[in-house]
């Protein structure tokens, strides 16, 4: 949890910040607050792109320093390893991100979703050849 200090607690004093959509007055999260944190996780995820954490120079692969990649990007960094060899930068699963946010969204829930056609044939049907 986030630290921070302010006047009314003393000086140097440390206090516990509520989680991001933390309805203090109801003492519960705000659902939605937290609706729109849970999409905005997941976008950071399921739209990640590998060229914001690594890139190719005369040098060999370069990784780009944690304190140089934004909030959004490292929402989508599950682990950062040192194998001895280099280092191992995973993301989390993209595809089960798209597939949540898809579900979550309700995108082919709609009506204007491509929907599967029905086709039924009277009589026989024989095969066709040229």
């Amino acid at each position: 949890m986030e630290q921070t200090s302010s006047p009314a607690s003393g000086a140097g004093e440390a206090r516990d910040l509520p989680p991001p959509g933390f309805d203090e007055a109801r003492g519960m999260p705000d659902p939605e607050a937290v609706a729109k944190a849970v999409i905005r996780e997941l976008s950071a995820i399921a739209f990640a792109d590998f060229t914001d954490y690594v890139r190719t120079g005369e040098d060999g692969v370069l990784v780009t320093s944690c304190e140089q990649l934004t909030p959004r990007q490292r929402a989508a960094v599950a682990s950062i390893k040192d194998t001895g060899k280099g280092v191992e930068i995973k993301l989390y699963d993209k595809q089960r991100a798209i597939e949540t946010l898809v579900k979550y969204l309700g995108l082919f829930d709609r009506d204007d979703a491509p929907q599967p056609i029905r086709v039924e044939l009277a009589g026989p049907v024989e095969a066709w050849s040229e």
